[in-house]
């Protein structure tokens, strides 16, 4: 906040006023976001867009965010998401995928780390943190409705010393 970077007000780095911390659409409608901050990563970034760093205004002049964040915007939905991360990758362009919900556990950093499980065929996400030496249970499929009521309710009634209940009783009443 000292140096101007962040505050309450809008149109800081981290708000997504500047071009180069930003999510963006792209052509087949889907997005990329873009986080070259330091003036290295935004030089690859402007590289990989397409740019020189002599075509575009100082990456710190804010009074030219908001033009060049236009045409970073232009030249981004020229190319589909992939394109762009194609063009980006093994580079430090700070550009990443914005996933949907149902290709965040095929994603290959998710994939490699073993973020999600498959759990009675319902992916998942995995207990985080992961340990090396204190590896956790594998999540258990949830028991179908109903399957654990008596065990249940005689917890409870335990737990509040009250007699049985006319269920665990087997002499349930039908309401009138």
């Amino acid at each position: 906040m000292a140096q101007g970077e962040r505050g309450d007000a809008r149109g800081t780095i981290a708000d997504g006023a500047a071009p180069f911390y930003a999510t963006y659409e792209t052509a087949d409608r889907r997005y990329i976001s873009v986080g070259a901050m330091e003036p290295e990563f935004y030089a690859e970034l402007v590289d990989v867009l397409g740019f020189s760093l002599e075509d575009l205004p100082a990456q710190s002049d804010r009074s030219t965010w908001t033009a060049v964040k236009k045409r970073f915007a232009e030249r981004i939905r020229q190319g589909t998401r992939d394109d762009w991360c194609r063009a980006a990758d093994g580079r430090d362009a700070c550009i990443a995928p914005v996933l949907t919900l149902s290709e965040v556990a095929h994603h290959p950093q998710h994939q490699a780390r073993g973020t999600f499980v498959n759990v009675g065929g319902i992916v998942q996400p995995t207990a985080l943190p992961l340990f090396s030496r204190t590896p956790l249970a594998a999540p258990r499929p949830a028991p179908a409705i109903g399957a654990d009521t008596d065990e249940v309710l005689a917890e409870l009634e335990s737990a509040a010393g009250s007699a049985p209940s006319p269920r665990a009783s087997g002499t349930t009443q039908t309401a009138r």
